[in-house]
């Protein structure tokens, strides 16, 4: 039988607002308190609450995922993985999303 982990504590309604207030509902802070694990997971909001970025800390190191948003229609533009990978999303002309590029040579989605 394997026993499960919780990280604790999880804290919620604390998260910025792009600078602009609170947004209620979503995660902020997560982090293990065992002494085993050096485990931080901060996010990050804009003044929509959408998901911009979330820094996991794992042993006083950081890996950094991030998303960006169109500025007229507040889709999905692209994003950074925490390996490095930058991510780009192309729409057709009704705004479906048609193929995900990426910072390397090949696409990685195509309709």
């Amino acid at each position: 039988m394997v026993k499960l982990k919780f990280r604790k504590p999880v804290f919620f309604d604390t998260a910025s607002q792009g600078g602009t207030g609170s947004c209620l509902g979503v995660i902020h802070t997560e982090t293990r308190e065992d002494s085993s694990d050096n485990f931080k997971k901060n996010y990050g909001y804009d003044e929509f609450c959408r998901p911009l970025s979330n820094t996991t800390q794992i042993d006083d190191t950081d890996y950094i995922q991030s998303t960006q948003y169109d500025d007229y229609y507040g889709r999905v533009k692209g994003g950074q993985t925490v390996s490095g990978l930058t991510l780009e999303t192309l729409y057709n002309d009704y705004g479906y999303a048609m193929q995900s590029l990426s910072n390397r040579a090949i696409p990685l989605y195509n309709r």
